[in-house]
């Protein structure tokens, strides 16, 4: 199981996307997901529940619930990521509960993505409303020491913008700095620090992209007290420089 950055959205960031079939191990993200099985099958697993979706079935799963994907019979697909904050009055139900069943059926998909952040809203919402009808939920389970990865992924969500250590987060949910050290790098592949500075990064690069902030400003705000050390991270990560990124992706906009 790992945890996807580059799916854990912020502002009003949104992704639709079409495709014949996925396969796809445990994971987890802090956007919402909706898959919608146009044509074909697939086995979906949410926080240990199996689903198989057929043509017109579809998921909405929801912040940080693990989920897996596997195909059982090409076909085709829509996936959607959008951050929490683009359905504002829905996320509350987010921060306070998890749906009993993600399942539900939908039977209207997108021929092209929404242009513009109110139609992107409203196909949100739209998605939304139609997973809510006689939903059931439970409440969400905040005690941290029942899933130790898990625990420190909402731990470094919440704490990498400002001082953000191994030592803290390990403090945090009671388990001793060596274990949860080896522990982090077995599931995730690599050490505590540098998953800090990877969520770090990709927050910067949406910063970069959708703001007019310096360079410093972004540094500061994602947890960097250091320029050199972002410069160097950013590079590291991306592979040119936060000032080139920028340019680059203004002449792709």
């Amino acid at each position: 199981m790992f945890f996807q950055t580059e799916h854990s959205m912020y502002g009003e960031e949104f992704e639709l996307s079409r495709g014949n079939g996925i396969d796809y191990p445990l994971h987890l993200h802090r956007s919402f997901e909706y898959f919608l099985q146009i044509k074909g099958k697939s086995q979906i697993t949410v926080d240990g529940k199996t689903y198989l979706l057929s043509g017109g079935d579809a998921v909405l799963i929801f912040p940080f619930q693990v989920h897996s994907y596997e195909i059982i019979e090409l076909g085709e697909y829509e996936i959607g990521f959008f951050a929490p904050e683009l359905v504002a009055e829905f996320r509350k139900k987010a921060d306070r509960l998890i749906p009993c069943d993600n399942l539900f059926f939908f039977n209207t998909y997108c021929d092209t993505v929404p242009e513009n952040i109110f139609l992107k809203k409203a196909h949100c919402y739209r998605i939304c409303g139609e997973f809510d009808r006689g939903r059931e939920y439970t409440p969400k389970n905040d005690n941290l020491s029942d899933d130790i990865i898990k625990s420190l992924l909402l731990f470094v969500e919440n704490n990498f913008r400002n001082e953000c250590s191994l030592k803290s987060a390990a403090s945090a949910i009671g388990y001793d700095y060596a274990y949860v050290s080896k522990y982090f790098k077995r599931k995730t592949g690599i050490p505590f620090k540098k998953y800090v500075n990877i969520m770090r990064i990709n927050q910067s690069r949406q910063l970069l992209r959708g703001t007019s902030k310096s360079v410093l400003e972004i540094a500061e705000e994602c947890g960097f007290s250091c320029p050199r050390t972002f410069g160097r991270e950013f590079i590291g990560i991306v592979g040119t420089t936060p000032s080139e990124y920028r340019k680059k992706e203004g002449d792709l906009a």
